[in-house]
């Protein structure tokens, strides 16, 4: 290749910013800025520590970045076959720096996605996460090179056109986690590369590239001859290590691109929203039209369509509108508007917002088509026009099922109100969750919620507070914790009634009781928290922890992931440190409240009938609290954070105690990434092997030999482990352990039974149905399909569980390694009692 130039070390540099009013006048200019670098690379850091050399960190701002090339330059390439401009685009402004663009120079290296990513479809999002979950293993900088212009290849009957705006595109990588995205000017000069020499004169010398993830099928350079056994090779001589996604497939449906646009093309949007992850958008500013929607009562927000993109059909659709930070229920035609306009050309979208009336002029917006209701037609007159329009408005905001999908309804500062749309339910749900990193001083957030919730400012005694709830149709309103890996989730729940016969709305005054505890705390006179509603709150948490710890398969299983992950978060309780919790004064709880308050990650999840009255509670409340969370200090990234891990110990323990039955734990280790979508099979896997009282396990373990009482599997949640969990009868450990490892090997060698699968595939799919009736399941399903990235309907997770084949099913289980297995026996007394009692039973 020959001496490279000079400058090619700016693309690995994060720079330090700008002035604000430097900032303030390349927004408006948004001139291409050239910058020249010193060629030593020490030199390089010396000037970028001082701040001459300059990233401005704004969606929209594009730093073009120019090499002082040696030779020649033709067609954007120089005559080394080196790219001579390269478009660096940085994640969402409104994202800090160090969650959305971690400096380089704190990165081991760089892991790298190559493609164009049109509609990051779930393919393309298993690509993704892949690279994110591997990158934080390693700590390398999860990046994607990507193109400003897909290749076009005309061919009869494929739809062309994209699915979605550069912007849609870059806003969606970086909401994924992806830390930059390189913008490729995609020119004749390059397209004529080879793949090899796009690496090593393109990708490399601009990257120090550690890992490439890549899906099945991913072909790239001169005549797409590179493949993936290319690209193995190349990844192998330059010690780079390579990561292939398999195919991504949902019921009969393997994700792609083309098939996206075909679907849409025809209006299939059930479909294409399956298969993308996403309902399709479009998105533009708001311009004047003629008025004639507002004569006739329904005023719509029109912008323009850019018919290069592929379209579904004319007519009207069920829709959700975004704009400002709010999601409005929503109608929409797509159309020329043959009734008031005949001469009309230019496509155009008309949205009428239900439940609002906002003037949206010179607005952006985004508006979601989620279902095809009527094609285009012609009236006769305006008369005809209007009352359609009032009949479809009518089917339109009746909630369906459909809309009964958890979507982000506002953005109010750092909190997030997700929305679940249903009138199936009499009670009403909220979650109030506050995300932090777990750790031994949790428990202090633990108790200052319980504290927050037992007494209030306006309910300063317990007694008053639960008969003001039982007021409200006896609504709840408690404190609860759970662990997401690295995470410590506390939250407020709220259950109620939605509207009363006498028309009153107990859900939306418990919600806002909830959000008023949070910012009023009862207090004594003297202006501190109470001693005595400390005591008990503290105490209550001292009890539940000793319960749990009395409860012998608990503390097994406590034991056996302290184990697993000796030292580590991943092995302490969801409250923190019990030595913590045992010293804990009050003065620790006000300032883990303060702390929570300011540093917390705060999401609101609701299950419920959108209700004016509820609208109002929010928008009163929220925008006083977002003034006190200003600064999270976790957010959650699939495959980022919760942090990924491996289990660290190994090996067989045992321990001795005062119980009736031996507890006997298993860890069986997978690779399977807690963010792929693979995972489902994962779980398909644990209901053949120890889901019920029908699975595997229990058939061999408890039916033919009789050596357990229970034993069933589950999945360690964001750790792709499966775990094996049995009480077995005293003195036969060693044997049911024997038959464990046994039955996974001829698992290994010989494969599942057929019958087995089926029926756990029929199990997994029941569960699912039976989900659709249980709102706190439903609930629960949605808020971790957000945290897993999936976003997946009930029915489509039930149709990846469908579409999993025995061979994949068996290849799984051939991955599984036993890693931890620990078992606690009761003491030698009351072991030969058992076994006593136990030789009398047998």
């Amino acid at each position: 290749m020959g001496r490279r130039p000079a400058t090619r070390s700016l693309l690995p540099c994060f720079i330090k910013t700008a002035s604000s009013a430097w900032v303030s006048r390349l927004k408006r200019s948004r001139k291409v800025i050239t910058v020249a670098l010193p060629r030593r690379r020490r030199q390089s850091r010396y000037y970028a520590r001082k701040g001459f050399l300059l990233l401005v960190k704004i969606i929209e701002t594009e730093l073009y970045l120019a090499k002082s090339a040696t030779a020649g330059v033709k067609d954007g390439v120089s005559e080394a076959g080196e790219v001579s401009e390269v478009v660096f685009t940085p994640a969402l402004s409104d994202v800090k720096a160090e969650s959305a663009a971690p400096e380089f120079s704190a990165c081991n290296g760089v892991g790298l996605c190559l493609g164009f990513f049109d509609g990051v479809h779930q393919g393309h999002r298993e690509l993704l996460r892949t690279l994110i979950y591997e990158c934080g293993k390693h700590g390398y900088s999860p990046d994607v090179w990507t193109f400003d212009t897909l290749p076009k290849f005309k061919r009869p009957g494929i739809v062309t056109g994209l699915l979605q705006t550069k912007e849609q595109r870059l806003h969606d990588l970086a909401s994924i986690g992806v830390a930059r995205t390189f913008i490729q000017k995609f020119t004749p000069a390059l397209a004529d590369l080879s793949g090899e020499d796009f690496l090593t004169k393109v990708v490399l010398p601009n990257l120090p590239v550690k890992l490439i993830v890549v899906g099945y099928d991913f072909r790239f350079g001169h005549n797409m001859a590179w493949g993936v056994e290319e690209l193995a090779n190349f990844s192998r001589e330059h010690n780079i290590e390579l990561r292939v996604v398999p195919p991504v497939t949902i019921g009969t449906e393997t994700v792609h691109s083309a098939k996206i646009r075909t679907a849409i093309a025809a209006g299939d949007l059930r479909l294409a929203t399956k298969l993308s992850g996403r309902h399709f958008s479009l998105a533009g500013r708001v311009i004047k039209g003629n008025a004639i929607g507002r004569e006739l009562g329904f005023a719509t927000a029109n912008i323009l369509v850019d018919e290069s993109r592929v379209l579904p059909p004319h007519g009207v659709y069920r829709s959700l509108t975004r704009v400002n930070g709010r999601a409005y229920r929503s109608i929409s035609f797509l159309g020329i508007r043959p009734t008031v306009n005949e001469k009309q050309k230019h496509l155009q979208l008309e949205t009428h917002i239900f439940d609002a009336a906002i003037d949206l002029y010179g607005s952006e917006i985004n508006v979601e088509l989620w279902e095809f209701m009527q094609p285009e037609k012609s009236f006769a007159d305006l008369a005809s026009l209007k009352s359609a329009i009032k009949q479809y408005c009518a089917t339109a905001i009746k909630p369906n099922k459909v809309m009964e999908e958890m979507y982000l309804s506002m953005t109010v500062g750092n909190i997030n109100v997700y929305y679940l749309p249903t009138d199936r339910f009499v009670l009403s749900r909220a979650r109030i969750m506050f995300s932090l990193p777990l750790k031994p001083e949790s428990a202090a957030v633990s108790v200052a919620l319980s504290y927050l919730t037992s007494v209030t400012a306006a309910y300063p005694e317990e007694n008053l507070l639960n008969r003001h709830l039982k007021n409200l149709y006896n609504a709840s309103i408690y404190a609860d914790g759970q662990k997401a890996g690295d995470i410590q989730e506390t939250m407020i729940r709220v259950n109620a009634l939605h509207q009363t016969p006498d028309g009153s709305k107990p859900f939306a005054e418990a919600l806002d009781l909830a959000l008023q505890c949070l910012l009023r705390p009862a207090l004594n006179e003297k202006g501190e928290w109470r001693q005595d509603v400390f005591d008990r709150v503290k105490q209550n948490a001292l009890d539940e922890w000793a319960a749990q710890q009395a409860y012998k398969p608990t503390a097994a299983w406590c034991k056996t992931l302290r184990l697993a992950f000796p030292d580590s978060v991943y092995s302490m309780s969801s409250i923190g440190d019990i030595e913590y919790l045992r010293q804990l004064s009050i003065a620790d709880v006000e300032r883990a409240y303060r702390e929570t308050l300011s540093r917390a990650k705060v999401d609101i999840y609701i299950l419920g009938r959108p209700d004016a009255d509820l609208e109002a509670v929010l928008t009163e409340r929220l925008p006083e609290l977002a003034k006190f969370f200003t600064n999270p200090i976790v957010e959650i990234v699939p495959g980022r954070r919760p942090h990924p891990t491996s289990i660290q110990g190994c090996g067989s323990f045992t321990d001795n105690g005062q119980l009736e039955q031996s507890r006997l734990n298993v860890l069986l280790d997978t690779k399977i990434p807690y963010t792929s979508i693979k995972l489902i099979s994962l779980a398909l896997l644990n209901y053949v092997i120890g889901g019920d009282s029908s699975s595997l396990i229990f058939d061999l373990v408890r039916e033919k030999h009789g050596l357990a009482y229970e034993i069933y599997t589950s999945i360690l949640p964001f750790r792709s482990v499966l775990a094996v969990c049995a009480g077995i009868h005293p003195g036969e450990e060693i044997k049911t352990k024997t038959l464990l490892r046994e039955a996974l090997q001829e698992w290994k060698e010989k494969g599942l039974p057929e019958k087995a699968v089926a029926r756990a595939k029929k199990m997994m799919q029941n569960e699912k149905l039976l989900l659709q009736d249980r709102p706190a399941a439903l609930l629960e399903y949605y808020i971790r399909q957000l945290q897993s990235g999936w976003n997946l309907r009930p029915e489509t997770y039930s149709e990846i569980v469908e579409a999993v084949t025995l061979p994949e099913l068996q290849a799984l289980a051939a991955q599984l390694e036993w890693k931890v297995d620990y078992s606690l026996q009761p003491t030698t007394d009351n072991k030969n009692f058992q076994e006593e009692m136990w030789g009398k039973i047998k």
